[in-house]
């Protein structure tokens, strides 16, 4: 995972939860979606903080790797999101942009995983540290 901010203690903010906050949307919206033995890995492969006119902004990318009971890959999709406010915490920003790269993927993450017979399927997230 890519962590870009000005001070290390925005990118330890940044850092801390995301695959928390991932891990627990997908597994939301993956609930009623059922798959032969599926694997579905979500991977926060960049967050970056940036000072803009508009006051702090977030920008989250995620992939995820959707693959079979042999490890066979099914689908490999990619998302990415961006908040914006000018007085918001960090750690709020960084969670609605998260959750917004989650949201623009689940459809096709559930597209995939129907590709399969039915069995529940469990989302696992990594954040690099």
């Amino acid at each position: 995972m890519t962590i870009s901010a000005s001070d290390t203690k925005a990118a330890r903010v940044l850092r801390a939860g995301t695959a928390d906050v991932i891990s627990h949307d997908l597994d939301a919206r993956l609930a009623s979606t059922h798959c032969n033995g599926c694997h579905v890995d979500a991977s926060v492969t960049r967050l970056v903080v940036e000072t803009t006119d508009d006051g702090t902004a977030v920008t989250a990318e995620i992939n995820v790797a959707v693959t079979d009971e042999r490890g066979v890959m099914i689908s490999m999709i990619a998302s990415s999101a961006r908040a914006t406010a000018r007085r918001q915490k960090l750690v709020s920003l960084r969670d609605e942009a998260l959750l917004g790269a989650v949201e623009g993927l689940s459809s096709k993450v559930v597209r995939a995983l129907r590709q399969s017979a039915p069995r529940p399927v469990r989302a696992t997230a990594i954040a690099h540290r």
